[in-house]
């Protein structure tokens, strides 16, 4: 399984063929949420996601929704993702860039926390050639970021390592939750470059009159080429050691249904409750094997 590192590769091998695809493709997913590593949260939502598993049959069959199940475990899931109240989104990959980007211009000049205006110029920066284009033919001015509290005795300047979001301040979450908004009204499932950019004109005042451009017609603009169609980094993520004690405690030959008991039976308690309060519940599995099959793979496991 070239999507997936295990320490144990047997842990893979003791399940179906269309389980170890499954496995994969939440390998896929943690990758498209920038995680560092594979989770039990990954692959119970990727199987949700899955119309044509058995497990998500099953969900069905028990009068839940996988949908509502997947979108509910998504805001567990670990990556770089915005919890909005409607909806949790993962950045692009160049909206993740530039939040990067934001940080390192927020420590450059020894700023104590990022700011919209650090955010404003990164996504700016990491519009595509014919958004940027089209905003400064309207007049769009990038401004730099506006002067913002220097490191000193009373506090540190922003460090390039550790979590992402630590040194960002109230105001640059805010942004970051708009920018969710305006992806989900644009109906994409990333924050992209342009998605912060409108966040960062919504939010904050004076960087909208420095822009010279309003939201809506910022919005306009941006309505074509606001997604970002990088595709994300391949290569193989490493298990987390709760995916890999889950899939150590699935039974031999176990299909999708198999990994959806292991959840049930050995999940986090956060998990269980989820699937429980949709009335999934490990009796309903137990039921159910046998009886819902999986398709065959796609492809080679």
């Amino acid at each position: 399984m070239s999507d997936l590192l295990l320490d144990d590769p047997a842990l893979l091998a003791r399940l179906a063929p269309y389980a170890r695809h499954a496995v994969g493709e939440a390998a896929r997913f943690a990758r498209k949420l920038h995680a560092e590593e594979v989770a039990p949260e990954h692959l119970l939502s990727s199987l949700m996601f899955d119309e044509d598993c058995a497990a998500s049959r099953v969900v069905i069959h028990a009068f839940a929704d996988p949908e509502t199940i997947a979108t509910e475990v998504l805001a567990l899931c670990p990556g770089i993702t915005v919890v909005g109240s409607a909806r949790c989104l993962p950045f692009s990959v160049r909206g993740v860039e530039l939040l990067f980007a934001a940080r390192a211009g927020a420590a450059a000049v020894r700023s104590v926390s990022v700011e919209p205006a650090h955010l404003f110029a990164a996504a700016a920066e990491h519009l595509d050639t014919e958004a940027r284009s089209r905003l400064t033919d309207a007049g769009f001015s990038a401004a730099p970021p506006a002067a913002a509290p220097a490191a000193g005795a009373e506090g540190e300047a922003v460090a390039e390592e550790g979590p992402l979001f630590r040194s960002f301040s109230t105001a640059s979450k805010r942004v970051l939750g708009a920018a969710g908004n305006a992806a989900a009204r644009f109906e994409r499932d990333a924050i992209a470059p342009a998605h912060v950019l409108l966040g960062c004109l919504e939010i904050d005042e004076a960087l909208r009159d420095a822009a010279g451009l309003t939201v809506a017609r910022t919005r306009m603009l941006l309505s074509d080429r606001d997604a970002d169609p990088t595709p994300p980094p391949r290569g193989s993520l490493p298990a987390g050691a709760e995916l890999a004690a889950l899939l150590a405690r699935t039974a031999a030959d176990a299909d999708t249904l198999g990994l959806l008991g292991a959840i049930l039976d050995h999940g986090a308690s956060e998990l269980r409750q989820l699937l429980t309060r949709q009335k999934v519940t490990a009796a309903v599995v137990g039921r159910c094997l046998g009886v819902f099959q999986d398709p065959d793979p796609p492809g080679p496991i």
